[in-house]
Order: structure tokens, then sequence, then C-alpha cells
């Protein structure tokens, strides 16, 4: 990979207000910026979802049942409510 092929990843990157042409004179500027950004990539694939263990997912279910529970009380109420 070419220091132009570099620059252009990292030209969105102000490094101190550095032109290109001293961003070149200088290639392990952006070999340092590159690789600060590999590493975050890294890091940011490292955070996933954390499974719910067996109670949780019960309370959840619970929950789903409770909610159905109460659309259907409150349609029967307004239903009887009209009638």
């Amino acid at each position: 990979m070419s220091i132009e092929q570099l620059a252009a990843q990292v030209s969105n990157v102000v490094v101190d207000r550095m032109t290109l042409t001293e961003v070149k004179a200088r290639p392990e500027l952006v070999a340092e910026v590159l690789l600060e950004q590999r590493e975050a990539a890294k890091r940011m694939e490292r955070l996933t979802l954390r499974p719910l263990s067996r109670g949780l997912r019960g309370l959840m279910w619970l929950l789903r049942l409770y909610v159905l529970f109460m659309i259907a009380v409150v349609t029967i109420n307004v239903i009887q409510i009209f009638h």
C-alpha cells in the first residue's frame, strides 16, 4: 500500500493541520492513525450481546403474556362500554 493510498484513507483526520505533503513526508503518522483505527475496530467487534439467564428469559416471557392479557382486558372493557 502506497503512502498516497494511506493518506487517502485518513484524509478526513486532521493531524495538527498538516498538509498532504507533510503527511507524505512522515508516513509513520499515517501508520499510527491507521493502527489506532484498526484497534478501535477490533474492540467494536468484541462488543456483542450477552446471553440472558434462564430466569431473565422466563421473566421476559411472563411480561409478554401479561401485556397480551392486559390488551385482552382493555379490549373487553371497551366493547362492554359501547354496548
